[in-house]
């Protein structure tokens, strides 16, 4: 077992969270680090041409911007007058472009120096007011804070000013202290050298679910690192989140292409805003694990990509072919691209985000109109209207008719008609019509060429709030990402 502080600053397993009116000031006067040391100039009290230039009377810093333009370039008097003033420099930390590291006591002190007058302002990342200082007479100022350490350990300091009426830029400085452990996490199942069988995942790939579950720290947050350790493919395959409940018990749900693992468990406690109050522990591996499909499983189809799509006047001959298990039924569920991104996240809650809610869609029921033949192929046409569309396919064993057993969705391709040209034409016309409804899960009176998809409606009430919460682009993005691997 190993901890792991802070020395590495990628080794966090949970982001500082940062309040947003923070960082996007930040972000937006790209006052990330200060500004480069220059030797300073002799400074001449009441000089005209320097107090003209900044606008009051100089300081330090009014020379080092003033003596930096100079160098870079000069130029006419008129020009001068017309660059901003400015503002906070700061001196300590040295380079605040990088993590500040600070051992021992939990005091850290900033230092630097701005425009004579101005008062500095220190606050955490949640814009909360740690302290304030004056500038002295040489144009310089320091702070100490002190964070308690029930706070977590690593820190946003944010630092800015007024002088006078006018605001000074702003400053960002990340701290780091040195960060505790925590109870070491521990892998109960599966215990080494078992096998791992799992479902098959949605939309394609040949993955399977593999649930490893152990003990930690109750509230801790546990990463499950999952190693390859076949030859050839070995390394970092994936992993996955999980949270230690009241008894300490947590079980994570890891997406795994079939083969031969390592799984380590590492933990890491936090406060309630997600902030890491201690570094991460790793427990001992659980190795090696064989992962697999469960025996049984109703394995989903695959839809051939891209699909080929004709045209004869304003409709659209959409051949949609695939491979699946021979004998078995296939089921196909096509809307318009909006309508089936929503679609299937109501079908796989959490598979796009993390929510936990329970599916609030169905798969659509079997039609009988399409079976895999004894090569393992299937085909079948559908007429379309002009439109962007997305299509899915699940297997149906029916071996059973009494009970059909239906696969998760396999592969989850998508066409636009807009890209299939006008016969004998270079180019394809440009689209402007909205897509024809194609499924009675988006409109019950749905054309008639496209009923045998079978689809089950997906009440309106559902399909908004999975929009709402979701967000259909970043489901598209996902589902994209995922068809991809």
């Amino acid at each position: 077992m190993t901890s792991t502080s802070n020395g590495i600053r990628w080794s966090r397993l949970l982001p500082l969270a940062v309040a947003p009116a923070v960082l996007a000031a930040v972000l937006a006067t790209g006052a990330v680090g200060s500004t480069p040391a220059l030797a300073a100039p002799v400074l001449h009290r009441g000089s005209t041409t320097l107090a003209e230039a900044v606008g009051h009377e100089p300081s330090v810093v009014d020379a080092h911007a003033l003596a930096a333009a100079k160098t870079a370039k000069p130029t006419p008097k008129s020009a001068a007058k017309a660059a901003p003033a400015p503002g906070i420099v700061i001196t300590t930390p040295t380079d605040t472009d990088t993590v500040y590291f600070v051992h021992g006591p939990r005091t850290v002190t900033i230092a630097g120096s701005a425009p004579l007058g101005a008062v500095i302002t220190l606050r955490d990342g949640y814009e909360k007011v740690l302290t304030t200082t004056s500038v002295d007479a040489r144009g310089l100022f320091s702070a100490t804070v002190t964070f308690s350490d029930a706070v977590s350990w690593d820190q946003l300091i944010l630092i800015d000013g007024k002088a006078g009426s006018r605001t000074l830029g702003q400053r960002l400085v990340e701290v780091q202290f040195d960060a505790p452990d925590t109870e070491p996490p521990v892998i109960t199942s599966p215990v080494a050298g078992a096998t791992l069988e799992g479902e098959p995942t949605p939309f394609g790939g040949g993955r399977v679910f593999a649930i490893v579950s152990g003990t930690a720290k109750a509230g801790d947050v546990v990463f499950v690192d999952a190693e390859r350790l076949d030859p050839g493919q070995d390394g970092y395959s994936g992993g996955a989140f999980a949270t230690a409940d009241g008894t300490g018990a947590w079980s994570a749900k890891l997406d795994l292409p079939p083969g031969t693992y390592s799984f380590t468990p590492l933990a890491q406690t936090v406060d309630d805003r997600g902030d890491p109050l201690s570094g991460y522990t790793d427990g001992q591996p659980a190795e090696p694990i064989d992962v697999s499909i469960v025996p049984g499983a109703v394995l989903p189809p695959t839809i051939d990509d891209p699909v080929t799509v004709t045209r004869t006047g304003d409709r659209f001959t959409a051949t949609i072919s695939g491979t699946g298990t021979p004998g078995s039924g296939v089921q196909l569920y096509i809307g318009d691209l909006t309508a089936a991104d929503r679609y299937f996240s109501a079908l796989y809650p959490g598979w796009f985000d993390d929510s936990t809610a329970a599916p609030s869609a169905t798969v659509p029921a079997y039609d009988g109109s399409i079976t895999v033949g004894a090569d393992g192929r299937w085909s079948t046409a559908l007429t379309v209207g002009p439109g962007q569309y997305g299509l899915g396919a699940f297997t149906v064993d029916t071996s059973d008719p009494a009970h059909l057993r239906y696969s998760v969705v396999g592969n989850y391709p998508d066409f636009d008609t807009a890209d299939v040209p006008v016969p004998g034409s270079a180019a394809p016309p440009p689209t402007t019509s909205s897509p024809a409804p194609v499924t009675a899960a988006v409109a019950p009176a749905a054309s008639p060429e496209l009923a045998s998809t079978g689809s089950t409606p997906v009440a309106p009430a559902l399909v908004a709030l999975a929009a709402a919460t979701l967000g259909v682009s970043l489901v598209a993005a996902a589902r994209r990402r995922r068809s991809s691997r």
